[in-house]
């Protein structure tokens, strides 16, 4: 299997060594988080880390491996910069790519500040609008001067649970249950449930019972505000039981 990873420290650790061991990965390249979906599609890949909301939108086209996900309390890298007061953020600039991110914002600021802003799609290298109250960053370049607002630290403070960012996708239907519990138990083995490090990237790879309480949550927020029309189920591999294992 090819795998696609985002550039993130603890999902390029866990892709070498899934390549190095007796999982089914035999390559890995590291691409932005948001391109996973479109090389997916496109048959680039066979397996990737695909944003969250990617999967709540179309769940037919993915199978879902169980226990895998990429699972923070904070992550710098998704950053609000404030550009004037918190209380009258009205106008919100974004990277289109950024889809999980915008609507992530949007739910914090709503929920935390009771703000209802407009989101601005931004063309890159284009200067900021001169009416901008606030700008989504997304990446490790400073993001400038301002309050700046770390959404996934924003997110645990709101809900008391990790933010989980992406789920280990393949096209639906081509990841049978042996590739997943090896690729499951891989992880379980390298990385313990719900240990989510220490720094101020996404620090966990595994969906134990206190990340699913937060991919529960971020699908029930995504309802709420009415950005998913109903509770979709996430299509998991389904896992065979041990006794039932060849």
């Amino acid at each position: 299997m090819r795998l696609a990873v985002p550039d993130v420290d603890v999902a390029r650790a866990l892709a070498q060594q899934w390549a190095e061991g007796a999982s089914p990965v035999e390559s890995w390249e590291p691409v932005p988080l948001y391109a996973a979906e479109r090389l997916l599609r496109a048959g680039h890949a066979d397996l990737a880390f695909v944003p969250t909301l990617a999967v709540l939108r179309d769940p037919d086209a993915f199978s879902v491996v169980p226990g895998i996900g990429l699972v923070g309390h904070v992550y710098a890298s998704v950053r609000l910069r404030v550009l004037g007061r918190l209380d009258r953020i009205q106008r919100v600039g974004i990277d289109p790519h950024f889809a999980q991110e915008a609507l992530l914002a949007q739910v914090v600021l709503k929920e935390l500040y009771d703000a209802t802003p407009s989101f601005v799609p931004l063309q890159a290298g284009e200067d900021l609008p001169a009416d901008l109250d606030a700008v989504l960053s997304v990446g490790t370049e400073p993001p400038g001067e301002g309050l700046v607002l770390d959404l996934g630290q924003e997110w645990f403070e709101m809900t008391t649970r990790p933010m989980v960012w992406a789920l280990l996708a393949a096209p639906v239907g081509t990841v049978t249950p042996d590739e997943a519990n090896r690729l499951r138990d891989e992880a379980l083995r390298l990385h313990p449930p719900d240990d989510l490090g220490t720094t101020h990237e996404i620090g966990g790879v595994t969906l134990a019972a206190y990340a699913h309480a937060g991919l529960d949550e971020w699908v029930n927020q995504l309802f709420y505000h009415r950005a998913l029309d109903d509770l979709p189920a996430i299509p998991f591999v389904v896992l065979q039981p041990p006794d039932e294992e060849e």
